[in-house]
């Protein structure tokens, strides 16, 4: 005889005769009936998560939570059926007096408590967003008013520079024909 494990022992589960099962024969499991998704998050998102938590006072501990519920799953063969589970974790939770009931309630209350959450969040940070693109518009209009003060002061530049050529070449000429005066005279 195979030695119990400690569910069987407990009275959790029952175990099966080793039987050869036809695979092609299987029904797949119902999609409403699956095992929670409990994708791994990265270290940032759990301790975004565990910050949001914390902002909204809220216990991330095993106690009456949804991540009780998180815990038992994982001690459980991933191999089990939804229903096989479920099954499960209802008589492990009768022998912990463990009232589901909580365990919804809690997951309830911390989907509308993140969701709350992340709509402040995202209200505060497209403020943020929109102070950022005043702030480039008024840089614009800064860049702007620049580049005209730079272009008006190089026409100015331009005029000056051409005004004081035409007037030095005048003078210039006026010096030279003064010169063929001086040379006329001392002839």
């Amino acid at each position: 005889m195979a030695r119990k494990s400690i569910f069987e022992s407990l009275g959790l589960v029952e175990s099966e005769p080793d039987v050869e099962i036809d695979i092609a024969t299987q029904v797949p499991a119902e999609p409403d009936q699956t095992v929670p998704d409990q994708t791994a998050s990265t270290e940032a998102d759990v301790d975004l998560i565990n910050e949001l938590y914390e902002t909204l006072q809220m216990p991330t501990g095993k106690g009456t939570t949804v991540y009780l519920l998180k815990e038992y799953i994982n001690t459980l063969p991933q191999e089990m059926t939804a229903a096989k589970m479920q099954e499960t974790l209802n008589r492990m939770f009768k022998v912990a007096n463990i009232d589901v009931a909580d365990i919804i309630l809690d997951a309830e209350n911390r989907t509308s408590a993140l969701e709350t959450e992340r709509a402040r969040i995202e209200s505060d940070e497209d403020a943020c967003i929109a102070s950022a693109n005043d702030d480039i518009e008024n840089l614009k209009m800064m860049i702007e008013r620049a580049n005209q003060k730079i272009a008006d002061c190089t026409k100015k530049i331009q005029k000056v520079n051409a005004t004081v050529t035409s007037e030095i070449a005048m003078i210039e000429s006026l010096k030279k024909f003064a010169d063929q005066m001086m040379q006329q005279k001392g002839e």
